[in-house]
């Protein structure tokens, strides 16, 4: 069984803040952890435990490579930040600038990544096309019929079961407030505009809120959009 790090419990509940983050995935951790490092006031909200779904059990995939071309300069600045965040953080979150590699056996691909890469390097990013011969020199014991491949040297990976909880470590460093198995329940609205969170331990009032729920944002969202419609004139 995959077993994540762990993360205490901030002490105290605050009934005040100027975020709210919703979800302690890697986009919520990590929002807390910028805003907090920021001298903004955060409280970081998760249902269960830190990294305890999608963010614990997935690859850990950091990437440029076949990126929408359109978030591929936020993708580059991402890769820039994994790679500060450890020393950054005093926290091992497994970060490896180990390359990331495609193999294909099909033209169709290569000819693809072709177009591709060739955009990409207009915003300044390099990777190679492989090919047959130098893929199977790479991966010998393959028995594909390679036609070609893909290679970034500067792609890598961290670890699901630390990045998270690290993340959401460094963030309370930096003053935010994590507090586990407190689920959101509801937004609360004033004048039309967001005014905080219900949880299940009661009120948080904050200026701002960021739902980063993944998979549950859409329930979350669907049970509180009675009470955010527009305002109409």
């Amino acid at each position: 069984m995959l077993r994540i790090d762990e993360v205490i419990n901030s002490e105290a509940f605050s009934d005040r803040c100027d975020v709210v983050v919703i979800g302690g995935g890697i986009v919520g951790v990590s929002t807390a952890y910028e805003l907090a490092r920021r001298g903004i006031s955060v409280t970081l909200i998760e249902k269960g435990i830190i990294g305890g779904e999608q963010s614990g059990r997935n690859w850990g995939w950091v990437r440029h490579q076949n990126r929408d071309l359109y978030e591929l300069p936020l993708a580059m600045h991402s890769l820039k930040r994994w790679g500060e965040l450890s020393s950054e953080l005093g926290d091992d979150i497994g970060f490896r600038k180990s390359g990331i590699l495609y193999g294909t056996e099909q033209e169709a691909d290569v000819e693809r990544w072709k177009a591709w890469l060739a955009q990409a390097r207009e915003v300044g990013f390099r990777s190679d096309i492989l090919s047959a011969r130098e893929l199977e020199a790479r991966v010998p014991t393959s028995k594909a019929r390679w036609v070609g491949g893909l290679w970034s040297a500067t792609d890598g990976r961290a670890e699901p079961s630390k990045a998270a909880p690290a993340i959401a470590r460094g963030a309370q460093k930096s003053g935010a407030r994590v507090l586990q198995n407190c689920a959101a329940r509801g937004l609360d609205m004033s004048g039309g505009r967001v005014s905080g969170v219900w949880t299940e331990r009661g009120r948080i009032a904050a200026d701002s809120v960021v739902l980063t729920g993944g998979a549950w944002s859409a329930l979350f969202a669907s049970t509180t959009a009675s009470i955010c419609q527009p305002l109409t004139w």
